[in-house]
């Protein structure tokens, strides 16, 4: 299966980037590879890899209607359980939010790694604690600098 390919406008909403830091980013030398066109031409939409897009700029899971530019929020019930009801419009949308389903369960791997990491190293200084209370320090001899 290959990643989806997201359209400008698509990848600003997706990473909360402007759709002129994605050109930005498309016209760089290094990005060409993960770029395609929808269409012949020079004014066919430029597509861009959605798994690259998320390696440069991660993806941020804003809901819709929060301070997104150039939308209004959404208040009320009816209007959110529409939208929670309507299945994703195209094969791109279902692949995309595949994609960010797969991200997430990856974080959540990450992160319980962390904290299982973090209670291994916290008993281990417990026990580096509880051995060397145990045992007095040594107390260093001054010496007199004055020889009289």
């Amino acid at each position: 299966m290959s990643m989806p390919y997201l359209s400008i406008v698509q990848a600003a909403e997706a990473t909360g980037k402007s759709p002129k830091t994605i050109r930005r980013l498309i016209s760089k030398p290094e990005s060409q590879s993960f770029i395609t066109r929808e269409g012949e031409g020079a004014n066919a939409p430029v597509l861009i890899d959605s798994s690259y897009l998320a390696s440069v700029y991660p993806m941020s899971l804003q809901a819709e209607g929060t301070d997104t530019p150039g939308k209004e929020p959404r208040h009320g019930s009816d209007t959110d359980s529409q939208n929670d009801q309507a299945p994703p419009q195209s094969e791109m949308e279902r692949d995309f939010i595949a994609f960010l389903k797969e991200e997430v369960r990856k974080r959540d791997e990450q992160l319980a790694m962390k904290d299982r990491r973090i209670e291994d190293l916290t008993e281990k200084l417990t026990s580096i604690k509880l051995l060397t209370e145990g045992e007095p320090a040594e107390k260093s001899k001054s010496r007199k600098w004055w020889p009289w």
